[in-house]
């Protein structure tokens, strides 16, 4: 639908094949119903738990090092990003 391809295309855009290439694994964390839950006095602790499950499994299969986890955000993204980081700094070594 109209969601795959505008994810399609904004991944297109970050540009981060480079990243790839050089032996980086990209993780693209998709929101459930397609909408993260932001708001003005929510901290979406649903979608922070999620982060932190994701990045556990990713430790767990070992494709990850915990030293070197970035999030990046675009649109609503960019706010549950920060939102994570700031929920728990230890996690991420960068928010973009």
């Amino acid at each position: 639908g109209d969601a795959a391809r505008v994810s399609t295309a904004s991944r297109r855009g970050l540009r981060f094949q480079n990243f790839v290439q050089r032996g980086g694994v990209l993780v693209y964390a998709e929101a459930a119903g397609g909408k993260w839950n932001v708001g003005a006095s929510a901290a979406a602790p649903g979608e922070i738990a999620y982060l932190r499950a994701l990045i556990a499994q990713l430790r767990r299969n070992s494709l990850s090092d915990p030293r070197r986890i970035y999030l990046v955000g675009v649109g609503s993204g960019g706010i549950v990003s920060l939102q994570a980081a700031c929920a728990d700094a230890r996690l991420f070594a960068g928010v973009a």
